[in-house]
Formats: structure tokens, sequence, C-alpha cells
């Protein structure tokens, strides 16, 4: 999926929320009636229900206004949960804010808004760019030197001698290593920032070879903190850069991360894995918890992200579940929530969540913290 296709789907999903969303409006109100006229638990709790699951989508969709108001409604209906002891002033605030709700929705969705400086998606490797090396190196002569030294080992090599060339250069092609001096006319560092930004937001690993004149502790502990898979020193010895070279991109591309979504909103689960797939991910959603295990054993995620409030089961008892079976208790599992309370999220990852993550997402956050 290029990135066209995914604005696409992307645009197409907000267009489905956006004729699903009177309907989310209607059903608040119907459970708000329910608790006014019945007094019904059940029906606060279908209240809640809807009023989490608005939290967490509408400002994914453009509505960042509602997901606000409902987040303030969240968090007052989960400290009245008993019925029998809502007052006036209680009541008068749920209507007044589902009434906010409902004006919100009538408004047109805000843009989102892309930084052009960002990497937002890259693309896969393929059998023809296995042996492509990208070079980024401001001295010319290094960098025909590099170029004459590796064509000759049988690497396809590309030079370039600022890191925003190779940028564009990266959106089209993904090369198998990348080797680039630490310090650019950009700064005495602008490799290793670079290096830094591309293993942010890039699915596959590509391994970052440094060349630098610098010997000292800040250069060699930037290009470690930069995740750089080797340090050459200039004047180069080439026999080594092609040992390096070697013994890091023999070895087959490594498969696209599996990541399961576990979310009863579906709609907002579609989203999560179209941002994710378009990176280069594997992604599978589930919203009906009594097929978990069954899609765990079969699909075999690297990473669980999971809502924590849905109406079959808590996220976090899926979580303890998932954590009696001893082939699972190193799939790492990522909780997604409204909760903003930092000991409930602290006490969450303590009963089998390696991260938290708060509802809304935005897109990139959600890309970064997948790949870490």
């Amino acid at each position: 999926m290029n990135n066209n296709q995914k604005l696409n789907k992307l645009r197409q999903l907000q267009e489905k929320y956006l004729s699903q969303l009177p309907d989310q409006i209607s059903a608040l109100n119907t459970a708000w009636l329910g608790v006014i006229h019945d007094k019904s638990p059940t029906a606060l709790n279908t209240l809640s229900q809807l009023t989490h699951n608005l939290t967490g989508s509408a400002g994914t969709f453009g509505f960042p206004a509602i997901s606000d108001e409902a987040r303030k409604l969240e968090d007052f209906l989960r400290a009245h949960e008993d019925t029998s002891s809502m007052d006036e002033a209680a009541e008068t605030f749920i209507a007044q804010s589902i009434h906010r709700i409902a004006n919100l929705s009538r408004l047109a969705p805000d843009a989102h808004e892309q930084d052009e400086h960002v990497i937002t998606q890259l693309p896969p490797y393929s059998d023809t760019d296995k042996h492509l090396i990208y070079v980024i190196e401001d001295d010319n002569l290094i960098a025909a030197e590099i170029s004459a030294q590796l064509n000759y080992f049988g690497y396809q090599v590309q030079t370039f001698s600022s890191t925003d060339s190779a940028l564009l250069a990266i959106k089209t092609c993904m090369p198998s290593a990348i080797l680039i001096d630490i310090q650019l006319p950009d700064s005495d560092l602008a490799g290793t920032d670079f290096a830094k930004l591309f293993n942010q937001y890039s699915s596959v690993h590509v391994p970052i070879i440094f060349i630098s004149a610098r010997d000292d502790w800040q250069a060699r502990l930037a290009a470690v903190q930069a995740k750089g898979s080797a340090y050459l020193t200039k004047p180069l010895d080439f026999n080594e850069l092609i040992e390096r070279l070697e013994s890091l991109t023999s070895i087959l591309p490594p498969e696209p991360f599996k990541v399961l979504i576990v979310d009863d909103v579906e709609i907002l689960a579609e989203h999560y894995a179209t941002v994710l797939s378009t990176s280069g991910m594997k992604v599978q959603t589930l919203s009906n918890l009594d097929q978990l295990l069954e899609q765990l054993s079969d699909f075999k995620p690297e990473l669980v992200l999971m809502d924590v409030h849905m109406p079959q089961c808590s996220g976090l008892d899926a979580a303890k579940v998932i954590r009696q079976k001893d082939e699972l208790l190193s799939v790492p599992i990522v909780f997604l929530s409204t909760e903003t309370d930092p000991l409930k999220r602290l006490s969450a990852m303590a009963l089998g969540g390696d991260d938290f993550l708060q509802k809304p997402i935005g897109d990139e956050r959600l890309l970064a913290a997948v790949r870490t």
C-alpha cells in the first residue's frame, strides 16, 4: 500500500466514522434515558462504555474536542458508578456534557496536518536492492573512493552529499545498508541525528555504519545512541569495511513485524491497522475475545495492542489469561486506554503489560511506540 492508497484508506475510514457518529450520539442519549428513568446500572455501564469509545476514537478521526469532552464525562461517570446516589447536580452535568458532545458532532472534522520533514512511511526491502548501499559523505573524493571499492565487490552504490537528498531517495527505495559520515555541513553530529530519525520511523532494520575522522568518546557514544551497527575511522580500511558489510547484509531481510490489535471499536482498530500495515508490518485485528487464544496461536504476533476497557472483559484480565500460557509470556502487550491516572497505568502494567498508550493516539506516535 503506497502513500496515496494509505491516505485514501484513512479518508474512507473517516467518512465511515462520520456516518456512524449520529448513531453513537443517539446511543448515548438512549443509555442516559435508561439511567434517568430506570436508575439502571446496566444503562450506566453502557453509557460509560459508549463514552469511553468516543474518548478513544473521536480524536483519531478528526474530532479532538469531542474526545476531550467525552474524557471529562468518562472520568465523571467513573466517580459516580452508583445510580442510587446520583444527585440532581450530577444528572445536570451528564446531560449538559452529552448535549455538548452532540453539538460538537455536527461540526466538520479537523484536518490532519502532516509534517513533510517526517518519514511517515518507508518502503520495504525487495530482491533488487539487497546489495544497494547508500553513502552519505560530503567529501566528494572520499565518496568516490568508497563507491569504487564497493562496486568492485558487487555492491550497487548511490552517494549523497547531504541527508536531505538521501532522505528523498530512501522514501523511494530502501537500501540494504547506509554508510554515513558523522560530521556533515549541517552539524558535527548531523549523521547521528539523521540515523535517529531514520530508526524512529523505519519499520525494518537497516544497518547503519558510521564513518568519521573523529575517534573521541562523544562521537562514538552518539553513534551507539543512534543505534549504529559499526563505527569506522578515517582513513578507511576497505577490507574491514567490506567484511562489516558482508556480515551485516548477507542475511535475508527480516520478516515484517507482526502485530495483533485487540479493540472492540472495530473502525478504530482498522485505522490503527492501516497505519501500521502501510509501514510494512503484518497486522490482524480482533474484537471478539473468545477467539483471542486461537488467534494468538495461529498468527503468532510479536506484539499485542489491546484496549483496556472492553465490554466482554477488561484488557487487564485478558492479559492475565495470555500470561497463563508459557509460550506467550514473552509476547509484549501494550495497553491502549483513555486512563490518565499514572498509578492506575502502573497497576495495569504490573498485571502483564509492557507499555501503556493513551487514547486518542496520533499515527506517528503509534508507529514509533510499536517499533520501540
